[in-house]
């Protein structure tokens, strides 16, 4: 849709153009100026029906806008405008509505063409629930790699829990990594489970933190 904006412009440039201004209302125009051309008089009525058309749906979407305003108490933000809190809230009440109360049926490998066309190098698990719904754990939310899939966690004290990135990094360079903790970042979003079991790679500390990592040295 044309803004008001853009068609006040495109009618000051008629005028502007067609030495007419300063204009009047088109309506105006077409009644009261008698030195019009038939071209711009024909200009003239489309530009009406065009304004007329704009600003009957700017007041019907403008309205729209306000009702949604008021039936979501003034929630309705979009994404990018979310704090973390509301992020998690917003994607939990999405992903309920698939997962909750939902059964396993059947539970296989990913096809090797289906691992190549994502890129992965290795064949993830995948999940069929009773609604159709696919489940493929992967490395991250953007699909990177999969997921190391594990039947059993064994905790063996909370400070293993409460591993951060540098004490993972430095784990790592006793097992014979050779990058920098910088490097270090990058590897670890690639791929988490080469280096700490997953249910420390994934767990929120370690996402916030990996987070804000990966904006600081790849922003």
């Amino acid at each position: 849709m044309v803004s008001i904006e853009t068609l006040v412009k495109i009618y000051k440039n008629f005028g502007d153009r067609e030495n007419l201004s300063p204009l009047g209302s088109a309506d105006e125009e077409i009644m009261w100026n008698s030195k019009l051309t038939p071209k711009q008089v024909n200009w003239l009525e489309r530009f009406i029906i065009v304004w007329d058309y704009a600003t009957n749906l700017d007041v019907q979407l403008n309205k729209i806008s306000a009702m949604a305003k008021r039936s979501n108490n003034g929630k309705n933000k979009k994404l990018d405008e979310m704090n973390n809190k509301e992020l998690c809230d917003n994607w939990q009440k999405r992903i309920n509505k698939y997962l909750v109360g939902r059964t396993i049926v059947k539970v296989e490998y990913c096809t090797e063409e289906l691992a190549d066309q994502q890129g992965w190098h290795c064949q993830p698990i995948q999940i069929l629930l009773d609604n159709g719904t696919w489940l493929t754990p992967t490395s991250d939310d953007e699909g990177n790699n999969r997921w190391c899939n594990s039947y059993e966690y064994k905790r063996t004290s909370d400070y293993t829990y409460n591993m951060t990135l540098r004490e993972i990094y430095k784990k790592a360079l006793k097992n014979d990594y050779k990058g920098t903790f910088q490097d270090f970042i990058k590897d670890f979003s690639n791929c988490r489970e080469d280096f700490i079991e997953p249910q420390i790679a994934f767990s929120y500390k370690i996402e916030r933190s990996l987070a804000n990592y990966l904006k600081r040295y790849y922003s």
